[in-house]
């Protein structure tokens, strides 16, 4: 599962700009990387068209065309109004969309998402953060820092909300790399030998079973025809148990999907 760090700012701060520069950055520095914009405005397809329709049944669906593909998860009708809406919250999804799509990448960089609870870069100076957002580890702007080339420390506006260590890192334009640096170092630093998933939710385990595990797994690869390169990771899907029963959404129970 990769590392998800926000990007948010208020309308027009320059977050655009800026996730590119560090997704940039950070792909220089040999980390995979992926970009997912959240946002305020429809993206589904309307009710009437071919795609819609298979939405609005609760089927998961994928429009392919000639310059890639949109997915949607589908959606569940209401039994007595009637009404369409997504069976998963927004946590829900952002963690079975980073667990399907993107389970061999290093970090997710998302941008928007203000009321997400994720760790944060906030575009724009401490006064312009909306009372209700948290996770900011960071301050990126024109007047967010001191001199150009240092990260200056300053008290956190949200307490323990907001930093590990109660303290937020300030970064000029300019410090792009610096800031890319601190991204570089949470990814690595949070990097575990080995991840499991059920559906979207993280099986904790102690460092030594996840040591082990691993080692099996690879073990058992290097007997198999092609079996012994693992610079990408493994993925391994589970199907489900024989009788597992389907949901409201029509989501097998007891589904693993690739981790």
């Amino acid at each position: 599962m990769p590392f998800v760090l926000a990007v948010s700012g208020l309308k027009n701060s320059g977050k655009t700009t800026l996730c590119g520069v560090l997704l940039e950055c950070l792909r220089r520095k040999g980390l995979r990387c992926a970009y997912v914009k959240h946002g305020s405005h429809r993206v589904c397809s309307d009710p009437g068209t071919d795609t819609g329709k298979f939405v609005e049944a609760g089927f998961p669906s994928v429009w392919w065309g000639e310059d890639g593909l949109r997915v949607e998860l589908g959606h569940v009708r209401h039994a007595s109004s009637g009404v369409a809406f997504s069976p998963l919250s927004d946590g829900e999804i952002l963690a079975e969309m980073t667990s399907r799509f993107f389970p061999g990448f290093d970090l997710v960089l998302l941008e928007g998402g203000k009321h997400l609870t994720l760790p944060r870069i906030w575009v724009g100076a401490p006064e312009t953060v909306p009372e209700d957002v948290r996770g900011i580890i960071a301050f990126y702007g024109e007047n967010s820092g001191d001199a150009a080339g240092e990260c200056a420390k300053a008290p956190s506006p949200q307490g323990e909300n907001a930093s590990p260590c109660g303290e937020v890192s300030r970064f000029t334009r300019g410090e792009e790399a610096a800031l890319a640096a601190m991204v570089e170092n949470l990814v690595l630093r949070g990097h575990a030998p080995l991840e499991l998933y059920v559906g979207s939710s993280r099986l904790p385990m102690k460092s030594f079973v996840a040591e082990f595990i691993r080692g099996a797994l690879e073990g058992m690869l290097r007997s198999l025809k092609g079996g012994s390169d693992f610079r990408r990771g493994i993925l391994l899907a589970v199907p489900p148990a024989e009788g597992a029963k389907s949901d409201e959404g029509g989501e097998l129970r007891g589904r693993m999907p690739e981790v």
